[in-house]
């Protein structure tokens, strides 16, 4: 198995029955730290121990972030101990401490100090915390003691990055539950964490494991040795020239595959795909598709808002007294109806999927395990269950797809314990398997069998869906080989409900699966959310380990992936400074969208004379450009999708403004408008743009005690229209208000919080009995709006 990356052969499996493992490839998932540990069935307070010899012994293994990893070494007395450890780029590696034979214990690098009766030389720490190094003695001989912990630190430092676009109460609540983890990881109940990987999409792969070697030798006494720093395996090939590796093969590989010669060489393939046909098509920009629907449907001039569902209201198919507690943000379809996860009390089960259809309220599926075998494809006794409702509005686990159709990933409780993505029918009510892990099992012929089937855990993260009904979709799986070794990784499929087509994948076909890289590099992570445009083309993001750079965006057409933008030195972007860099190392690109024609706008970091600011970068069709406000300033945050003219809506100094092809931008709340009686509005991120311009803005009021509480206004095309206002109890006194906050998930007029005939659907949380926001007895509801 040497040969595939990041998949590692960990003994100790036998003697476990395939439930038990499986059951331990589940908890995994989960995403607690106490699970990994009884994965590996490794105590972090027990050493492992490690056969040493005068010769370099290496030991490579993985390690859970915010666990320790303990190793002993017997060294005779007099004799030295030499220590050499290398972790990933981007993965930072810490001496928790070192225990000498007589018990004493030094804190860490900083702390290992010579004393009468210990030594510690060449004492070493890389900058960037990939290597670390030491040399010790004693005069008593027996066992050493070294204690590692590590952090994904690029990871952490997404997240931190994502942390600016949350509210405080998510801030709060990640802060919380991360000092909870490091202080006793079994008080954190696996709904909790569930949550965070729905509300911080980075979480998942801040939290992952740390590849590492260690390599140890002891030496008699009066020998010395330089111990060299071992590779990590499989140890990728050293990138060649960079100009030449990233410039020019890859420019000309790209370009030679995208349909144009140097000016696409920024591995635009969407150029190839959009601009090109489309771009001179969208170019006429559908002759502005959009502007076509604004002629004959003229702009709305006031704002109807209906409430579909409150707490307290009966639950669809449950027994009398069961009514709902909580629910996410709603999800709007082309058509008016409205899609969102619910929680309840007092019947079978705790939630479920809701649809309102304008007139009704029904029910998807929910947790009852009355309805044992109701899943698609599962087994007889299996159920919908195991919900994870999202607080934030970030996790938009369900969209709408042609003809009234509803996709959402499911998962399965019962006679097994199942992920999938399914399709329920708006015109039956029936519901059908799309695909699920134990479809995407038999696409990896080293799959353990065991005593149920394949041991075998796939995660579904948001998929896309085009119009024509095909899905993409990114697995995070986790399975045992038939050598009873364990594998782990990232891809991304394509599924028309029967046939399963595989687009990247971490394991297969690596090294040699990353766009314009060389035969050694390979995905290390396929991470972040990945957006669809109504063809199935596909943007998603990834790190990479042995090629120039470490992150990029891609585009999936048909089964091929092409650069669009990544982190190599000596790429050149037409209409960009010729020194421009996009992105930091291996840090996620903070939201990406991509047009039906194939307009594409990333949230970035752009540099130029060595100079880093936040930026949105658009592709046109032929060039990019950075998009600013009217006054110079750079916009720094991508607020939603792209229309079908390619425009979208950003933040440019705190304002919102509209962008698109051109380069021109329009400021959408130069006025304040006059409901808001003087008070100035902070934008937020959430909202959503439609094919006719109109635009559907989140923001917050100071009330009257100056808490901040939440409102929405309606862009017209003309001026603004406040559509909520809870400082002015419009729907509510006081509370929050909540919509869908990706800009990958905003499917202009098909999928997301507004659709072309002006509908939106967002959620409240009002005040309850004691009219105080923030207290026990709020309540939640979910409203629609309509401009008339």
């Amino acid at each position: 198995m040497s040969d595939i990356p990041r998949r590692r052969a960990w003994r100790g499996w036998s003697g476990r029955s395939a439930g038990a493992v499986a059951a331990s490839l589940l908890a995994l998932l989960g995403g607690c730290p106490q699970n990994v540990q009884s994965l590996l069935s490794i105590d972090p307070l027990t050493a492992q121990k490690l056969a040493t010899s005068s010769e370099p012994s290496d030991f490579a293994g993985l390690l859970p972030p915010d666990a320790l990893q303990v190793f002993s070494v017997d060294v005779p007395a007099g004799s030295e101990l030499a220590v050499a450890i290398r972790s990933a780029v981007g993965d930072a590696l810490h001496i928790a401490y070192v225990e000498a034979p007589d018990g004493a214990r030094f804190d860490g690098l900083d702390g290992l100090i010579s004393d009468d009766t210990h030594t510690f030389a060449d004492v070493e720490q890389s900058a960037d915390g990939t290597v670390l190094r030491f040399r010790a003695s004693a005069k008593t001989g027996g066992t050493w003691r070294i204690a590692l912990r590590g952090q994904p630190r690029d990871e952490i430092e997404t997240l931190m990055r994502q942390s600016r676009r949350r509210s405080v109460v998510e801030n709060a609540f990640l802060l919380g539950y991360l000092l909870s983890s490091l202080s006793d990881p079994e008080s954190i109940d696996q709904p909790v964490t569930d949550l965070l990987y729905q509300v911080f999409p980075n979480y998942g792969s801040a939290r992952r494991s740390l590849d590492f070697v260690i390599r140890v030798a002891v030496t008699e006494p009066g020998e010395e040795q330089e111990l060299e720093v071992p590779a990590l395996p499989p140890a990728p090939p050293q990138p060649g020239d960079t100009s030449g590796d990233a410039g020019n093969d890859n420019a000309s590989d790209n370009a030679n595959d995208n349909a144009g010669g140097a000016s696409n060489e920024n591995g635009n393939d969407n150029a190839d795909d959009g601009s090109n046909d489309n771009s001179a098509d969208n170019g006429n920009d559908s002759t502005d598709g959009n502007d076509n629907g604004s002629d004959d449907s003229p702009p709305p001039s006031s704002v109807a808002l209906t409430r579909v569902v409150r707490s307290g209201d009966a639950v669809p198919d449950q027994p009398g007294g069961t009514t709902f507690t909580y629910f996410s943000a709603p999800t709007m379809s082309a058509d008016g109806r409205v899609a969102f996860w619910g929680g309840y009390a007092g019947g079978h089960g705790h939630g479920g999927l809701y649809a309102w259809d304008g007139a009704a309220l029904r029910r998807v599926v929910d947790d009852d395990p009355a309805r044992a075998g109701s899943v698609p494809g599962g087994n007889p006794g299996e159920f919908f269950g195991d919900f994870v409702i999202p607080v934030g509005g970030d996790a938009a686990t369900v969209l709408w797809e042609a003809g009234g159709n509803l996709l959402f990933v499911g998962r399965s409780r019962g006679d097994g314990a199942f992920r999938g993505i399914y399709r329920w029918r708006a015109s039956d009510g029936g519901v059908s398997r799309v695909l699920d892990m134990r479809q995407l099992a038999g696409q990896y012929p080293d799959v353990l069998s065991g005593d149920t089937g394949p041991v075998f855990v796939a995660e579904f993260f948001t998929p896309g869906v085009s119009d024509a009904g095909v899905i993409t979709a990114m697995a995070k799986y986790s399975y045992v080989t038939t050598d009873r070794g364990f594998a782990l990784g990232t891809a991304v499929f394509t599924s028309d409900g029967t046939t399963i087509t595989r687009i990247v994948d971490e394991i297969i076909g690596a090294p040699g699966n990353v766009p314009d890289q060389g035969s050694g590099a390979f995905f290390d992570d396929i991470g972040g959310v990945l957006t669809t445009n109504a063809q199935g083309h596909t943007l998603f993001q990834g790190s990479y380990t042995g090629g120039q750079g470490r992150r990029g965006v891609y585009l999936n057409i048909g089964a091929a992936a092409t650069r669009v933008i990544d982190t190599a030195t000596g790429r050149t972007y037409p209409g960009l400074p010729s020194d421009a860099k996009l992105g930091l190392g291996s840090t996620a690109f903070t939201a990406m969208s991509i047009s039906d024609p194939g307009h594409i706008a990333i949230d970035t970091v752009l540099t130029t004379g060595g100079v880093p600011h936040d930026t949105v970068v658009y592709w046109n069709g032929s060039t990019w450009q950075e998009l600013k406000r009217g006054d110079g300033v750079v916009a720094d945050v991508l607020l939603t999708g792209l229309d079908q003219s390619g425009r979208c809506v950003l933040l440019a100094g705190g304002r919102p403004i509209l962008a698109g092809p051109t380069g021109d931008t329009k400021e959408l709340a130069a006025t304040s408008p006059a409901e808001l009686g003087g008070r100035a509005p902070t934008w937020l991120s959430g909202g959503a743009i439609n094919n006719h311009g109109r635009v559907l803005l989140r923001f917050t009021t100071p009330g009257a005690d100056q808490s901040a509480l939440g409102g929405l206004a309606l862009w017209t095309g003309e001026k603004l229209l406040i559509a909520a206002d809870l400082v002015a109890s419009v729907p509510s006194a006081g509370g929050s208000i909540l919509t869908l906050a990706l800009p990958e998930t905003d499917r202009p007029g098909r999928s997301g919080a507004l659709n072309d005939d002006d509908e939106f659907a967002f959620r409240v949380q009002e005040p309850g009995a004691d009219a105080k926001s923030g207290t026990a007895d709020d309540v939640q509801a979910v409203y629609v709006g309509r401009g008339e």
